[in-house]
């Protein structure tokens, strides 16, 4: 918000930002511009929601959103319906990612002070701390396969890195390196390569 004092100081005027940001479903048109005319809503009501990516399967679209006053994780059936919160902590968890199973989702979590990749397991189990350094480790990406975890540092120069679940269970630890500088990683379909932007 932005503040300004009237010349005989007795009034002052100011200006309030407030924000809202929904999840709307388009169709695809063949042959043929969109339109935003024919989107219907997926989520509804007072709320930012910063982030979305659909499941592997297609069947769940997991977004994060600060309905209940801090950022969490929600998931909700691509095809609509009640969305169902998958965190509660009072530390924001942002752009989730569901594991290709979809049993865990993975974010970034605030619970440190800085970004820091957290798995949760959707069956109740412990929340697991996959990174805890004091970069700011973001947008966490599955593998196909499941057994890696691409994400990159969102201070500059926006290095990419990659951990990998050993047999034993646990994530590699520091993280590799991938590529500096680079943002917004993403898998090819068989898991032998990451496309990302140069940034």
């Amino acid at each position: 918000s932005s503040m300004s004092l009237a010349p005989d100081g007795r009034r002052l005027a100011y200006g309030a930002y407030s924000a809202r940001a929904n999840i709307w479903s388009l169709p695809i048109p063949f042959g043929a511009p969109a339109s935003a005319e024919a989107a219907t809503p997926v989520t509804t009501g007072n709320q930012v929601i910063e982030s979305m990516r659909v499941s592997r399967d297609g069947r769940w679209l997991v977004f994060d959103s600060d309905l209940r006053g801090n950022a969490d994780i929600y998931r909700v059936p691509v095809s609509g319906g009640q969305p169902e919160q998958l965190t509660s902590d009072p530390a924001d968890e942002f752009a989730p990612d569901l594991s290709p199973d979809g049993r865990s989702v993975a974010y970034p979590s605030w619970r440190t002070g800085t970004r820091d990749i957290e798995i949760k397991p959707l069956d109740g189990g412990p929340v697991e701390r996959v990174t805890d350094t004091p970069a700011q480790e973001s947008y966490p990406l599955w593998s196909p396969d499941g057994r890696a975890i691409a994400f990159y540092d969102q201070v500059r120069p926006f290095t990419i890195y990659l951990v990998r679940r050993g047999p034993d269970g646990h994530w590699s630890s520091p993280p590799s390196l991938l590529v500096s500088p680079g943002i917004s990683a993403d898998w090819s379909q068989d898991g032998a390569s990451i496309a990302y932007v140069a940034a």
